[in-house]
């Protein structure tokens, strides 16, 4: 929000160069960490050959492949409209930078709401289904948000936008690392994190689509595309309801 305020009244040079800023501050901060030293690997294989590994790893521990593909392809459905929210605003809500601002700071709040949840589950709590459930409510927020266009409506949309995101990313992340072997817990979070570099896949197309169909329509499909892959987990991926 206070980012969408300073490009609205200062302009987009002060705001870039206190970003900036910021960042320099906190790369200064992060010189103070102590270093941890890795231990040293007996075996000298390249990064190709350990993502080739990782891959194959998944291949044989249905699980975290399960939740990898859950995780990657909500990822690809909702991903793309996060970084289109201020031209969805802008067109349908005919927002100014400001607004823009106060939508991401919803999904910030949303965020922050979906850590304290996440932090206080533990190996009882069903932590599966909650994350079909969080795919579920992912779609429900873009329904939302491109059926009613309304900016309070839009609002709430983008807290439960960033409630589940954060929720995705952090319990994904647990429960793969959870049931992973010891040696390849990095492999298969590195495979989670793949999911920002294959986003193009469909940030163009949808991209297109804003500009072609229009961005509630566009966003109207893509929520239930998102809806239907979350109930059919369900399905292809009910061993999920165990964990």
């Amino acid at each position: 929000a206070i980012g969408g305020y300073f490009y609205q009244y200062f302009g987009p040079f002060v705001s870039y160069l206190s970003v900036s800023i910021f960042a320099i501050i906190g790369l200064l901060l992060a010189t103070q960490i102590p270093q941890f030293f890795p231990k040293l690997s007996k075996t000298n294989t390249s990064t190709i050959t350990e993502v080739i590994n990782g891959f194959k790893y998944l291949k044989t521990n249905k699980i975290v492949r399960i939740i990898w593909i859950h995780a990657v392809v909500l990822a690809l459905c909702s991903g793309p409209f996060r970084m289109l929210i201020p031209v969805y605003a802008k067109d349908v809500f005919s927002s100014n930078p400001g607004d823009v601002g106060t939508l991401m700071a919803a999904a910030g709040i949303g965020g922050l709401i979906s850590s304290f949840i996440i932090a206080g589950l533990g190996p009882d709590d069903r932590r599966g289904l909650i994350l079909i459930i969080i795919g579920l409510l992912t779609g429900v927020g873009l329904l939302m948000i491109s059926a009613i266009p309304i900016y309070t409506i839009g609002f709430i949309a983008m807290i439960i936008m960033g409630l589940t995101e954060t929720g995705r990313w952090s319990l994904g992340q647990a429960l793969m690392m959870d049931n992973a072997d010891d040696e390849y817990r990095a492999r298969v979070v590195s495979l989670l994190m793949l999911s920002w570099g294959l986003m193009p896949l469909s940030m163009v197309p949808m991209g297109w689509a804003f500009g072609y169909f229009g961005p509630e329509i566009t966003t109207l499909f893509t929520s239930i595309v998102t809806i239907i892959f979350a109930l059919s987990s369900v399905i292809w991926g009910k061993e999920l309801l165990k964990k």
